[in-house]
């Protein structure tokens, strides 16, 4: 019996020796995944603080610029724009935000002859660049370069098109007048420079 008592016994404390390590085993790992989730948690945390910093930055460069930016979806819906685009079209954010050009612009060649530009920017997909006139609400004509640029995402597929448009009118007037001053150094000749209505300049 004495045997059979001490088999038993060392059976039964070899189980417990194991179960022993076997919870330890656990424990060690458990606290291992711990340690890895807490550290990726960190990490998360980190870049999560990093992109909203970057974001704003972002959304301050976008709004101080004195460059018209616009924004548009795939459809040509615009989904953002800054004051300067606000200023030029003469409208709120909230008149523009949600409304495709031709919502926008009364005139249908006018709104299509923009979504033809961001289509071609979406088509070749890269920066798509030509100058433009347009005519504020105010009646005043301002002359414009504009640039279309496709916005991919991740995956490389476009779901945008930013437009920005930079008001160039001064410097055409400027290239206007020395066109006319280089011609008026070279001529012999007496002239007079009208405007395109006849009125008399210089």
């Amino acid at each position: 019996y004495l045997q059979l008592a001490l088999f038993i016994a060392g059976g039964a404390l070899l189980v417990v020796l194991v179960s022993l390590m076997w919870v330890r085993t656990l424990r060690r790992l458990v606290n291992l995944k711990t340690a890895e989730i807490r550290l990726r948690k960190e990490q998360l945390e980190a870049t999560s603080r990093e992109l909203m910093v970057e974001k704003a930055q972002l959304r301050t460069i976008f709004e101080s610029t004195p460059d018209a930016l616009s924004l548009k979806d795939s459809r040509g819906v615009y989904i953002d724009c800054n004051a300067g685009f606000q200023a030029l079209l003469g409208r709120s954010r909230e008149q523009i935000i949600g409304f495709a050009d031709s919502d926008i612009f009364p005139d249908e060649h006018v709104a299509a002859g923009i979504r033809a530009h961001d289509l071609d920017a979406l088509r070749l997909g890269k920066p798509h660049r030509f100058e433009a006139s347009f005519k504020g609400v105010d009646g005043r004509v301002t002359e414009l370069d504009v640039i279309k640029v496709p916005v991919p995402m991740h995956d490389q597929e476009v779901v945008a098109v930013l437009g920005v448009a930079r008001d160039v009118t001064e410097r055409h007037r400027a290239e206007s007048e020395l066109r006319i001053a280089s011609v008026a150094f070279e001529s012999q000749d007496g002239m007079v420079i009208t405007d395109a209505q006849g009125v008399i300049e210089r």
